[in-house]
């Protein structure tokens, strides 16, 4: 539920309203928990769904469940949804050791149908941005052991290489400062 006040919660309200269109855009979708409404606007009522996050999940079967995850990721572009936030790991669960299952669409975005640029633009890059978190949770961040199969799945964005960089250089100068000492 949204909480807070100005414009904090008009933020959240937007996000949880964007959610329900996602669920309802992608209801029937396997791996996707049911909506059953937005209730006040401020409840998303969805589905009780047993799994566990992907960070401490136990999969019994990493190809099955990849290559699952992958299937499910093209399931949501096909209806027009693109997550944006998989590489958070406590946005995918695993039911069963080995069935993924993707949540909180809160900043998903929507292919928008007609002319629509900047949608069409924010809804490739999401796209990508999924894409990448699938070979990221795959290879658990250690791209040298990417088959060839999964190269064209892999494609950082500029927003991403920035990210490193900025991450990279942060850690080299921790790392410098601690020699210091």
């Amino acid at each position: 539920a949204p909480m807070g006040w100005g414009l904090g919660r008009l933020l959240r309200r937007a996000m949880l309203r964007n959610e329900y269109r996602v669920y309802s855009r992608l209801s029937g979708v396997a791996g996707v928990p049911r909506c059953y409404g937005l209730v006040d606007g401020c409840y998303l009522v969805l589905e009780f769904i047993d799994g566990v996050p992907v960070r401490s999940a136990r999969i019994t079967d990493r190809d099955v469940f990849f290559k699952a995850l992958l299937n499910l990721i093209k399931e949501l572009h096909k209806a027009g949804v693109a997550h944006t936030d998989l590489k958070k790991k406590d946005n995918l669960l695993v039911v069963e050791g080995h069935t993924p299952c993707v949540i909180d669409f809160g900043v998903a975005v929507i292919r928008k149908s007609g002319f629509a640029p900047l949608n069409r633009y924010l809804y490739n890059l999401a796209s990508k941005f999924d894409f990448n978190a699938w070979v990221k949770l795959k290879y658990d961040g250690k791209y040298e052991d990417m088959v060839d199969e999964d190269r064209k799945y892999f494609n950082r964005t500029v927003v991403e290489k920035v990210s490193r960089w900025i991450k990279d250089t942060y850690l080299s100068i921790k790392e410098g400062l601690r020699g210091e000492r």
